[in-house]
């Protein structure tokens, strides 16, 4: 029988990816996989996310008591919507220059709406069409115990991210609201629903550090059951007193450093959210980083422009994110010439990527349909004159 101290270890360890889980034990760990659903979501019409690996929930170290409208932490819906609200209060102003000048949110700012994690377990959060952000109560839990306890290490630091993803998402460029810019009936179409999210995450990972500064909880401690344990069991032996040492625990933002590593992305060990999702997209925001500087992914050059790319995609919403993508392929063609040529690009983009194609396959196939079309257009002008 596992024990709720042997399950919050094991979470705490699969958390930092120093354990794997096979999948029949997650029941008795607590921990929740789904996969993506064939249809989309009947709330907001969104598809379910997070494929094969963790849910936050599941990672959570307090488990939620059966008391209606609280937290095991003691915290009442309105405390925990209070704490969210605070943090998105000091956090939303900065989160559109992240991406450019010329961005903003489309968030309406207000408390989120809580729900039961049972009564939808493959997700965390959302920000629905309107800018209204909701958000399952062991998310918001984690927030505001880390928030109340700043004596404490903070025990759920993943949750923090949860709301810098919700408003990636509602980053827009000025003048557009996601009701009416197309995002709605874009998020509809598998592929783009996966690009959305995983450049989103991308973005969540890249400017986790960004966002702890802003948010004032950058120098916090992170909480290391490990640690912890090791240095009572130490003091039991000596007969000593048990003075916990946090100066041997990580900051959130030396973790939001750590998680931001090519290695962590690809294998889904960063946050653990949409873990193929954004591995696509970094291999995608890779390849032509290294196009740009022409120098090796490892290169610090290389570094910032990875981000810079995943930055221009994360400035757009759902519906242009592919014409973005398009202008990474070719954009040295006029105004007309895109008009006929980017639809062709974008589509061939969306085909590869809802088959799962690698980024090389997807880039190769739509610079060949671009110069094709292209070369056809030009022809056709040409003979036209």
């Amino acid at each position: 029988m596992i024990t709720r101290d042997d399950a919050r270890a094991v979470r705490l360890a699969w958390a930092e990816g120093e354990i794997e889980v096979e999948q029949q034990q997650q029941p008795a760990l607590g921990l929740a996989w789904e996969g993506w659903r064939t249809e989309p979501r009947n709330r907001h019409g969104e598809w379910t996310r997070l494929s094969g690996q963790a849910l936050l929930g599941g990672l959570l170290s307090r488990a939620r008591d059966d008391g209606a409208g609280k937290s095991s932490n003691g915290a009442s819906d309105k405390e925990m919507q209070a704490s969210v609200l605070g943090l998105t209060q000091k956090t939303s102003d900065g989160v559109p220059g992240m991406f450019g000048r010329n961005e903003h949110l489309d968030f309406d700012g207000k408390p989120p709406r809580l729900f039961d994690p049972a009564a939808d377990p493959g997700l965390l959060a959302d920000i629905d069409w309107n800018g209204h952000m909701s958000m399952s109560t062991d998310v918001a839990s984690g927030i505001q115990d880390g928030l109340r306890h700043t004596d404490q290490p903070i025990a759920v630091p993943g949750a923090f991210t949860v709301p810098l993803h919700e408003m990636i998402h509602a980053t827009v460029p000025a003048g557009q609201k996601r009701s009416t810019n197309g995002d709605k009936q874009a998020y509809q179409d598998y592929a783009q629903a996966q690009i959305e999210e995983g450049f989103t995450e991308l973005g969540a990972i890249q400017h986790a550090k960004e966002f702890f500064t802003t948010a004032g909880i950058g120098d916090r401690k992170v909480l290391d059951k490990g640690s912890l344990e090791q240095q009572q069991h130490l003091a039991d032996i000596n007969g000593e007193p048990f003075v916990p040492d946090l100066s041997a625990h990580r900051t959130m933002s030396a973790m939001a450093d750590e998680l931001n590593d090519p290695a962590r992305i690809r294998q889904g060990r960063a946050w653990h959210r949409y873990p193929a999702q954004t591995a696509q997209a970094f291999e995608w925001a890779s390849m032509i980083a290294q196009m740009r500087t022409g120098k090796g992914e490892d290169d610090p050059a290389t570094r910032r422009e990875i981000q810079r790319v995943a930055d221009e995609v994360n400035a757009v919403g759902t519906a242009a994110k592919l014409y973005v993508m398009a202008r990474h392929v070719n954009g040295d063609m006029s105004p007309d010439e895109e008009k006929t040529v980017m639809p062709v690009v974008e589509a061939s983009i969306r085909d590869n990527w809802k088959q799962g194609a690698g980024a090389q396959v997807t880039f190769a196939t739509a610079r060949t349909v671009a110069a094709q079309r292209l070369q056809a257009l030009r022809q056709s002008e040409r003979a036209a004159a």
